[in-house]
C-alpha cells in the first residue's frame, strides 16, 4: 500500500523551503553585488593604467575632460564632434566596455543625443553630439579639476592649462575616475545636500556628474598613482586644498570627487 504525504507534512516541507529561500536569497544577492563591484574595480583600474600610459606619451600631461574636434572647440559651442577623456585613452584601453559599470552601464549617455532631450545637450549649432571614438555610454565620471576643463564653459571660469603629473603633490589621494551618473540641468541630485551639486544649472560641468554609490552603498574610484579602491558612500578622504584663499576639504562623498589635494578644492585659483 502506497503511503501519500499528509497535508501537514507538505506544509512543513513548504515552510522549510521558504525559510531556506529567505536565508539564501539575500546571500546570493550580496554575492552578485560583490561580483559587480569587483568587475567595476577592474574596469577603473584599467582606466587608470590607460591614463598613465597616455601621460607617458604626452610628457606627463593629463588629457582634457572634453573639447569639440570641430567648430570653435569649446563646449557648449559650435561643432558636433566631441573629443573627451574617454576618446583620449581609448587607444590604450582598446575596449569601450571598461568605461562601463555592471551596476549601471548606461548611467551617462555620452553621445548620439537629440539637442533638446539629451542627457548631454548637442552643440549650439543644432546638431547632436557624436564621439570621436563612437563612445555612446559611460558609467564613470572624470575629475574635472585633474582632466582640466580647458574647453568647457563651466562655472568659475575656463581656459585653464592642462594638468601635469609633476604638479600633483599627493597623487595617491588625487581622484581620476569614479562611479557616477549624469544629472540634467535643473534636476535635483538627492545625494547632494545643497549648492550646484544639488541642482546643476549648466548642461555640462563637473556638477552634472556626481559620484554615485552602486554596490551595497559603496562606489569605486581610481587615483592618479594608478590604484583603485571601493569606498562606502559615508566615508571620505581627509585631504585639503585652497578655495578662495581658505584651506577646504577637497572631496565630499559620494557626490563630489573633483579637486586636487594641496592644489585646488573646487574653484580654480
Amino acid at each position: 500500500m502506497k503511503r501519500a504525504f499528509t497535508l501537514i507534512e507538505l506544509l512543513v516541507v513548504i515552510a522549510i523551503i521558504a525559510i531556506l529561500a529567505a536565508i539564501l536569497f539575500p546571500v546570493f544577492a550580496k554575492a552578485k553585488e560583490a561580483a559587480k563591484k569587483t568587475a567595476a574595480l577592474s574596469n577603473v583600474k584599467q582606466n587608470a593604467t590607460a591614463v598613465l600610459m597616455y601621460n607617458t606619451d604626452y610628457d606627463g600631461n593629463f588629457a582634457m575632460v572634453a573639447y569639440m574636434g570641430n567648430g570653435n572647440g569649446t563646449i557648449p559651442g559650435t561643432g558636433t564632434m566631441v573629443v573627451s577623456i574617454f576618446d583620449a585613452i581609448i587607444p590604450y584601453t582598446k575596449n569601450k566596455d571598461i568605461f562601463l559599470s555592471p551596476g549601471d552601464p548606461k548611467a551617462i549617455h555620452w553621445s548620439d543625443n537629440p539637442q533638446t532631450t539629451s542627457s548631454i545637450i548637442g552643440s549650439l549649432s543644432g546638431g547632436a553630439w557624436t564621439s570621436q571614438a563612437d563612445i555612446r555610454y559611460a558609467s564613470f565620471g572624470p575629475n574635472f579639476r585633474l582632466f582640466e576643463d580647458t574647453a568647457v564653459l563651466a562655472p568659475f571660469g575656463a581656459q585653464h592649462p592642462v594638468r601635469n603629473e609633476s604638479g600633483l603633490p599627493d597623487s595617491v589621494n588625487t581622484t581620476m575616475f569614479y562611479d557616477a551618473r549624469y544629472i540634467k540641468a535643473g534636476v535635483t541630485n538627492p545625494d547632494a545636500p545643497s549648492g550646484p551639486y544639488r541642482v546643476p544649472t549648466l548642461p555640462f560641468s563637473r556638477f552634472n556628474f556626481p559620484g554615485t554609490a552602486r554596490y551595497s552603498e559603496t562606489f569605486v574610484v581610481n587615483f592618479a598613482d594608478g590604484h583603485a579602491k571601493a569606498y562606502n558612500k559615508k566615508a571620505n578622504i581627509s585631504v585639503v586644498a585652497p578655495e578662495a584663499g581658505v584651506q577646504t576639504q577637497v572631496y565630499y562623498f559620494p557626490y563630489d570627487l573633483n579637486g586636487i589635494p594641496e592644489v585646488v578644492a573646487e574653484l580654480n585659483p
